[in-house]
């Protein structure tokens, strides 16, 4: 096989990769692979597949809902929830959002898999998390397919280590899908507040401190990772 512009960018100039040197490669499908690199020429590389392994992943369906933030932190939101295992992505827009989400989505949503994709050879995932159109509040609220819906509040809440550590006491397998829901720079007003709560998802703290959107994501999806995903 071949790889050409970007992808042997990577491997001959970023990673710094020789002939006979083993690499890690995965395809749409989520199948990864070990691969040996015969050749590196200035446009391309060549590579021999020496094994194939099965597509993996957590099994629980992560499913990260970001109010509006603006754009650089967002893009580090993405980066890092890919990492932690984020399997799917719903911008919202929001009260207190400072940016509108529908503007030019195509070329962020662009931009964003860029990212994911980086984010996913850093960390050896194979399957792309879905990025999917912008939603709004009410409509992300009134979800009835994910078995457990959680929003983050700096108000008030359960603290999100004791939700997590009671459902793992409480039931033999981890859950199938996760929402969580996670507010803009200024937080939820107290009207979208009630109206989540009255949808059915649970209100989790992360402590006394007020975060950035962004580290109250991350701090979420990695509370979360070491409960069902060692």
């Amino acid at each position: 096989m071949h790889l050409e512009g970007e992808e042997h960018h990577h491997l001959s100039h970023v990673a710094q990769l020789h002939p006979d040197d083993k690499v890690w490669l995965f395809d749409e499908e989520g199948n990864t692979y070990t691969a040996l690199i015969e050749k590196i020429s200035k446009t391309s590389s060549s590579l021999s597949i020496i094994s194939q392994q099965t597509k993996r992943d957590s099994g629980t369906r992560l499913i990260l809902s970001q109010a509006a933030i603006k754009s650089k932190k967002m893009d580090i939101l993405l980066q890092k929830a890919t990492e932690l295992g984020m399997t799917d992505f719903i911008p919202v827009q929001s009260t207190r959002s400072l940016i509108k989400i529908n503007d030019r989505f195509e070329s962020k949503k662009a931009r964003w898999n860029k990212i994911i994709i980086a984010a996913l050879k850093q960390c050896r995932r194979s399957i792309r998390p879905i990025i999917h159109p912008p939603m709004t509040l009410s409509t992300l609220a009134q979800d009835r397919q994910n078995r457990l819906k959680l929003f983050l509040s700096e108000n008030k809440g359960k603290r999100l280590i004791d939700i997590l550590h009671l459902m793992s006491q409480e039931k033999k397998d981890k859950p199938d899908s996760i929402l969580i829901a996670c507010g803009p720079e200024g937080g939820w007003t107290e009207k979208e507040e009630h109206y989540i709560v009255m949808n059915d998802f649970t209100c989790a703290s992360l402590g006394i401190y007020s975060l950035r959107s962004e580290t109250a994501a991350i701090s979420c999806l990695a509370a979360r990772q070491q409960f069902w995903d060692l």
